[in-house]
């Protein structure tokens, strides 16, 4: 086993490598910057001049600019959905809230991406998120009912729209949602 101290030079020694091999780079054009995360001068001086961002993914030149990045509308049922796939996947299944729990979460957000919600899944979905946080023996099952409930709490609009409706504000009907 390595020591406190010998571990630390290791770690430095692995840091200062990478950034002799691996130079930071501008974020805007991509040429060699002095800090990581910085813009070269010339992006900097244009950097109020430039277009609209453009999302990434869609390249919507209508984008909201965050960071380094753009992001464009996104379904936060869909958003909910592939959080809820991702810990009831992680679960191991040793403590009932969460295995149970996180699951009937999961089957519930999947049938209002689908546009099969009914009126009362999402009041559903707030009650299993009060049963599932505090009564697990890790924090997986907290990790996923509180976000869950914070999506709901702060765009329950967005989710009455999805059971109303039958399909998504945003993304408007939808072809294919995945099982």
């Amino acid at each position: 086993m390595l020591s406190p101290a010998l571990r630390s030079a290791c770690a430095n020694a692995g840091r200062l490598l990478l950034d002799a091999v691996l130079p930071p780079l501008c974020l805007g054009c991509g040429e060699i910057v002095e800090a990581p995360g910085a813009l070269c001068a010339a992006c900097w001086q244009g950097f109020a001049f430039v277009s609209p961002p453009q999302c990434a993914c869609c390249g919507d030149p209508f984008a909201e600019h965050l960071g380094e990045g753009a992001l464009c509308a996104v379904c936060l049922v869909r958003a909910l959905r592939r959080l809820l796939e991702f810990y009831s996947h992680e679960s191991c299944g040793q403590c009932t809230p969460c295995r149970e729990g996180v699951n009937w979460l999961k089957k519930i957000i999947r049938r209002l991406e689908k546009g099969n919600g009914k009126p009362g899944d999402i009041d559903l979905m707030l009650d299993i998120c009060g049963n599932i946080k505090g009564f697990t023996l890790c924090p997986l099952g907290d990790a996923a009912a509180m976000p869950a409930e914070g999506f709901i709490n702060a765009f329950r609009a967005e989710f009455d729209e999805h059971v109303n409706t039958g399909h998504c504000p945003i993304t408007g009907p939808l072809a294919c949602v995945r099982d």
